[in-house]
């Protein structure tokens, strides 16, 4: 699931970065969809990763780190989509930045959730009981 959710995100990340597509107009929400779907894809299994990877123990501090993690995203997403609005960014380098993003989730994401899945993070679930 995480291999599909890196795969939509960083397509739709390349479709965006592409220099001629415009980032103002109604057809930027089409490449939008599947960044959508693919990050939504991306969260749980994630945070279920992280939490069979810890000790029943520290289940709590786990989840609250995660929980800061995706709002401190949101916070910086919030405020460079701010930035971008105000005028002072140029389309191309807002291109630049979502290629950066599409290269990260197709060239890091990608094999590292491949390799946490096959590695110490792909063990079986624990069951509570």
């Amino acid at each position: 699931m995480t291999v599909i959710g890196f795969l939509g995100t960083g397509v739709g990340l390349v479709v965006l970065g592409i220099g001629g597509v415009p980032l103002d107009d109604l057809v930027t929400i089409l490449p939008l969809i599947p960044v959508g779907l693919g990050l939504g894809m991306l969260f749980v299994p994630v945070s279920r990763a992280a939490l069979n990877a810890t000790p029943q123990a520290l289940h709590g501090r786990t989840s609250a780190m995660l929980s800061v993690g995706r709002l401190l995203g949101a916070a910086v997403g919030a405020s460079l989509a701010g930035v971008a609005l105000s005028g002072t960014l140029t389309a191309e380098s807002v291109h630049h930045a979502l290629l950066i993003g599409a290269a990260v989730c197709l060239l890091i994401g990608i094999p590292s959730s491949l390799f946490l899945r096959s590695g110490p993070l792909g063990a079986p679930p624990r069951t509570r009981g």
